[in-house]
């Protein structure tokens, strides 16, 4: 009856936000990643002199 379908939402609510919340975890995780590659990339680049490579503020190549 009634409080079977109020369980199953009350489910489905919480995987939304969970499934939501982990997304959001995951997205900053992989721009942290990003972020420590890019500064690896920085110093590989650095100790080249002959390197003429445009890189915006965050380090992607322009």
């Amino acid at each position: 009856g009634i409080n079977r379908t109020l369980l199953e939402w009350l489910n489905l609510w919480q995987y939304l936000v969970y499934k939501k919340d982990l997304s959001h975890f995951r997205t900053l995780q992989t721009r942290h990643q990003q972020i420590a590659a890019n500064e690896a990339n920085k110093d590989k680049i650095g100790s080249k002199a002959n390197v003429t490579k445009k890189t915006d503020a965050i380090g992607y190549s322009v």
